[in-house]
């Protein structure tokens, strides 16, 4: 079983946890973001007619950025009606942090665990021309998961 999903408006990477009186708490905005994730996988697994499952899940993210307003002459982007990958650092979070606000999200929704991965593809690019920003989610469930080599 394969699910697809898109998870819209700009990623929000994964916050460290935030101490007070020695008692560790996840960031409001990371909290928000997540119950979000949550949200748009329960549509997705329902559209599908599917439950949280105790099996190995695949798991391929493609997170979306958009493009800057009004890129320099010599910006990745100029020209390029394609998505562009994104390998530049400054202003963008960190691909792995995006990735685990996306798998704590979908806890309890499409895994029970998220120990349960047992693949994991991820990438950042700049929107194509036109496209909005947000996260793609594929998830290979049981007799789908197949070898990303």
């Amino acid at each position: 079983m394969v699910i697809r999903f898109l998870i819209p408006g700009r990623p929000i990477p994964k916050s460290r946890p935030r101490f007070n009186r020695g008692k560790a708490h996840t960031p409001a905005r990371t909290r928000a973001y997540q119950k979000f994730v949550a949200l748009c996988g329960m549509q997705a697994m329902a559209q599908a007619g599917c439950t949280c499952t105790g099996e190995p899940v695949a798991l391929v993210v493609t997170v979306l950025f958009d493009r800057p307003a009004k890129p320099p002459k010599d910006h990745p982007t100029t020209g390029i009606a394609q998505r562009v990958p994104l390998a530049c650092a400054g202003g963008y979070p960190d691909l792995s942090n995006v990735v685990k606000a996306i798998e704590d999200g979908l806890e309890g929704i499409v895994y029970k665990n998220d120990s349960q991965l047992w693949q994991l593809q991820a990438s950042k690019w700049w929107c194509a021309q036109g496209e909005a920003a947000g996260v793609e989610v594929v998830c290979y469930l049981k007799e789908g998961v197949p070898c990303m080599n």
